[in-house]
């Protein structure tokens, strides 16, 4: 629950916004799309899997997968991504990541593998 409330506050704060991180000296880190690789600065969500990494929903760029030191992003361009506008993510038991998106529906990103596939109906 304390998880769920600090997430829930970090998303609350990024939307619309750059991702921001906190040093124990309180000296912000702003991570935009100046500094890092994060592809939009209209973040959506905010998702960290059992490993810390961080996965981040943007609309208009995609997702981006951050590991502390090394951007990764996936795309229409790149991937099988079906919308760059990611609005939500979940992870499921065996590890895979579930992304909702606007206007594309719902994909899943195999770990693994960058497989990532629309879910039609």
């Amino acid at each position: 629950m304390k998880t769920l409330l600090v997430l829930g506050l970090v998303v609350l704060l990024v939307i619309g916004s750059a991702v921001a991180a906190c040093s124990q000296a309180l000296e912000w880190i702003v991570y935009d799309t100046a500094n890092s690789g994060l592809p939009s600065d209209y973040v959506r969500y905010l998702a960290i899997d059992e490993q810390g990494n961080i996965w981040i929903g943007t609309l208009g760029g995609g997702l981006a997968n951050f590991d502390g030191v090394n951007w990764t992003v996936y795309d229409t361009a790149n991937s099988g991504l079906p919308s760059n506008y990611v609005w939500c993510l979940a992870f499921d038991a065996p590890g895979n990541i579930w992304i909702g998106t606007a206007g594309g529906g719902l994909a899943v990103y195999h770990e693994g593998g960058v497989i990532l596939t629309s879910v039609q109906k």
